[in-house]
């Protein structure tokens, strides 16, 4: 059979071949020169198209032939493919059946087979009942009820005797908890207000960094809390000099020599101990294990920060470029607590409490309505 194909693109890059003209035809036209061959199928010479999709036939100039396709065809051999596509397959050609276009059961009719339901019952009622009920229900009626029976049918279940040994291969881990221990170090020569809350957070990661560095073959440290801070004054460092709002005074041990030029013209006094501002850090070290007793892990961390104290206050002033409130910090002291202490109640909540109150609200409103009524009894 002879097929004519159209293919395009919407682009400029359907490559073709120009045809050749046959000695025979007047024109060059397409359908004429048979350029490829093979035993199943002659490839002619075709018509290419200049516009996309199809121009009017009356626009010979869109329209050039002969053409020459250029590319690869590939077709299926065998003479029954495909099956029903293309009609029905010639006879002469050793072909299987060819599978119906639909079912060849016939369709369903439009009503049942059956006959409908009876309109009333087949079995009439009976005047009397029956002696005794049936044992077991009839089909399309309610079953009978099941009587209890006197006893359980079913013996209670047996706990097993408690084994010699455990009966897992290994033992469950038990949860670990943490233990506590309160910290209370005071951080001396710093700025006069509260840690924010970003420099409370770096002052806990160096801590945390440095407890796990010197404590480590001890205890294993999993995290510390900040529970309390507290503004306070402390002695200055020796040789640490402090202005104070009326004049400035020189801490103990500072130039000896002016001390005693002075001593010389005036009478000898006990010196002014300078006081500098520190903050009071009460901390909760949290201790996952530890080879040491739980009174112990406090006293080892607080013998770290003293014995590195150096070490510790270099690490808090490589901060101080984002962190200012540890600039002048030049001394940290550790001690341990026992317990930490709760903050108080806003007022206390006692019976008693609650009269007195009651009592100077009403003496105040007393006293309001009294100096209220002294101005009109003086107009009259």
């Amino acid at each position: 059979g002879m097929r004519s194909f159209y293919l395009t693109l919407d682009t400029r890059e359907l490559v073709y071949k120009l045809g050749l003209v046959d000695d025979e035809a007047t024109t060059a036209d397409s359908d004429k020169v048979m350029h490829h061959e093979s035993p199943e199928l002659e490839i002619w010479e075709g018509e290419g198209v200049l516009w996309y999709p199809f121009p009017d036939p009356k626009q010979t100039i869109m329209y050039r032939s002969p053409r020459q396709y250029l590319g690869a065809i590939y077709y299926n051999r065998l003479p029954c493919t495909p099956f029903s596509l293309y009609g029905v397959v010639t006879q002469d050609l050793p072909c299987p059946l060819v599978p119906t276009g639909s079912p060849t059961v016939p369709p369903p009719t439009q009503s049942p087979v059956m006959p409908p339901p009876s309109a009333s019952p087949v079995i009439s009622p009976t005047d009397v009942p029956s002696k005794s009920p049936t044992m077991s229900p009839l089909a399309g009626q309610t079953p009978a009820p099941i009587e209890p029976t006197a006893f359980p049918t079913q013996s209670p279940t047996q706990s097993f005797a408690p084994t010699m040994y455990p009966t897992s291969a290994e033992p469950t881990m038990s949860p670990v908890v943490p233990m506590r221990v309160n910290l209370v170090t005071t951080l001396r020569n710093v700025p006069e207000r509260s840690m924010t809350p970003r420099e409370s957070e770096k002052y806990i990661a160096i801590l945390t960094a440095f407890l796990k560095r010197h404590t480590e073959n001890s205890m294993v440290l999993d995290g510390i809390d900040l529970w309390h801070q507290e503004l306070m004054a402390v002695e200055a460092k020796e040789g640490t000099v402090a202005v104070s709002a009326e004049k400035n005074v020189m801490a103990r041990g500072a130039t000896r020599q002016l001390f005693q030029a002075r001593q010389r013209k005036k009478p000898q006094r006990e010196p002014e101990i300078v006081q500098v501002p520190a903050m009071e850090i009460t901390l909760i070290l949290r201790i996952q294990i530890s080879t040491l007793p739980t009174n112990l892990l406090g006293n080892m961390a607080a013998v770290a920060i003293h014995e590195h104290e150096q070490e510790f206050l270099s690490l808090l002033k490589e901060q101080q470029a984002f962190y200012t409130f540890f600039k002048g910090a030049d001394g940290v002291i550790a001690r341990v607590i026992d317990e930490v202490t709760y903050a108080p109640s806003a007022s206390p909540t006692t019976e008693q409490y609650f009269l007195d109150k009651q009592a100077e609200l009403e003496a105040a409103a007393a006293l309001a309505a009294a100096l209220l009524m002294e101005p009109a009894e003086s107009n009259e």
